[in-house]
């Protein structure tokens, strides 16, 4: 396989026409590529790496440092929130999917990239993600992505969190 280049979305003068063409099949990734991903990273809120092979953009995937409450307080009564980076967003081109990229992309870049974070900073606990649907769910399996808990969120929908907890791990 080709070496995959990574580039952040910002250093990137022209990313919309880079991106204009992009397509995933799911309108929720292709849309916060087109008109958020930016806007958010110059907000400092995420980070969003285009990913290459020969020049051609195939994908692309956002993270986001997320804190997450334990469920119950510690001896001190207290619950503790846990940093996390969140895997917001990843997304392979449709003419692409189906060539293992996506399995690439989570083994080689991002949980290596993760547990480096954890490694030098201890502030990382792990990463986590919300599966948009059960074919993504399965995709999270296979690399060790475990249910953390449900929560109902202000619309009264269920949400899914997948997690990799490193420090469990260790």
């Amino acid at each position: 396989m080709n070496k995959i280049k990574r580039i952040k979305i910002i250093e990137l003068e022209n990313y919309q026409e880079v991106i204009k063409e992009f397509s995933c099949g799911a309108t929720e990734l292709d849309e916060y590529l087109k008109k958020k991903a930016y806007t958010d990273m110059l907000k400092t809120k995420t980070v969003t790496y285009l990913l290459f092979r020969n020049d051609e953009l195939f994908g692309f995937y956002t993270l986001n440092l997320y804190q997450i409450e334990e469920d119950k307080p510690n001896n001190d009564g207290d619950k503790e929130s846990l940093n996390y980076l969140e895997l917001k967003y990843l997304g392979i081109h449709s003419n692409f999917q189906n060539k293992g990229l996506g399995s690439v992309i989570i083994k080689e870049i991002i949980i290596p990239e993760v547990k480096e974070y954890f490694n030098f900073l201890n502030l990382i606990r792990g990463l986590f993600t919300t599966p948009l649907n059960n074919r993504a769910r399965t995709f999270y399996y296979k690399f060790g992505f475990e249910n953390l808990k449900f929560v109902i969120d202000d619309a009264g929908e269920e949400i899914e969190y997948l997690w990799i907890d490193f420090l469990s791990k260790k």
